[in-house]
């Protein structure tokens, strides 16, 4: 069941904090919620909002208990350079690394919340930046390197049992649309964890150039879109198969993955 959490650890329901008496500025709405949650009459609809509360207040109690407790190493000096204005400048500022530090303190409490396989997802965003390209794209990657290489470490000896990967919804063109580099297809993609086969390199690189009238690129499609060699649903089918998906339902799972003959990357 997805269970949504910030920076800092779950995100407890207004009125259940430990250290507020009053909510919305009254000391009885909290002790009338709690009534309320344990009342079970009602319709169906309000039963059903009493549960997921109720099921809220617990996985939050749960959370904190069992993973915010959970020790991790501190965020190494790490400074940025070359970073656009309103960018973090340091490691510890960083939303992506910050977000790391909270799967990595969820994976090595795993036990506590009875937790067996799952997903995290987290999320950096300005990679949408067209004219900024050349100059802010090195200062992206600074950040997300610094980050995983931050997350790996503090997993500790879980690392062969976390396999991180990345994903987008776009690329970028190799032309211009008179603001820059405009949304493409193609992209590099990275997988690292300890259970691969390190040092791998999946596909071809594309040619990076436009197709002439007189030479085509076959790897450029129009407006300097590039086709990439490997489908999202092939590397998908991989990392399923590690986490546990039996062959025979990869095709359930992933409609598309049976028009490729390379069904597995071998990146494990």
């Amino acid at each position: 069941m997805q269970y949504r959490v910030g920076t800092d650890g779950s995100i407890t329901m207004a009125g259940f904090e430990a250290d507020q008496d009053n909510m919305m500025g009254s000391y009885a709405a909290r002790a009338s919620l709690r009534t309320l949650l344990a009342d079970g009459r009602g319709g169906a609809l309000r039963q059903q909002l009493v549960r997921i509360l109720q099921r809220s207040i617990i996985a939050d109690v749960t959370f904190r208990a069992s993973v915010i407790a959970t020790p991790l190493p501190a965020f190494p000096d790490v400074t940025y350079t070359g970073m656009p204005d309103g960018a973090p400048s340091q490691l510890a500022d960083d939303p992506l690394a910050r977000q790391l530090r909270i799967v990595a303190r969820t994976v090595r409490s795993h036990a506590a919340p009875g937790m067996k396989r799952q997903v995290f997802m987290d999320s950096i965003d300005g990679f949408d930046i067209h004219e900024e390209q050349m100059r802010e794209q090195t200062a992206l990657m600074q950040r997300v390197a610094q980050a995983i290489s931050y997350f790996q470490g503090a997993l500790g000896d879980m690392q062969d049992q976390v396999t991180l990967f990345t994903a987008s919804e776009f690329g970028r063109t190799l032309a211009s649309n008179r603001e820059g580099s405009d949304h493409g297809w193609g992209s590099h993609h990275f997988v690292v964890g300890g259970a691969l086969r390190g040092g791998l390199m999946v596909g071809r690189f594309p040619e990076t150039r436009l197709s002439l009238p007189d030479e085509e690129n076959p790897d450029e499609v129009g407006s300097g879109r590039l086709l990439p060699s490997t489908s999202v649903e092939q590397l998908a089918g991989t990392l399923g198969r590690w986490f546990g998906v039996a062959d025979g339902e990869l095709d359930n799972v992933l409609p598309s993955l049976r028009n490729f003959t390379h069904r597995d990357l071998g990146l494990f």
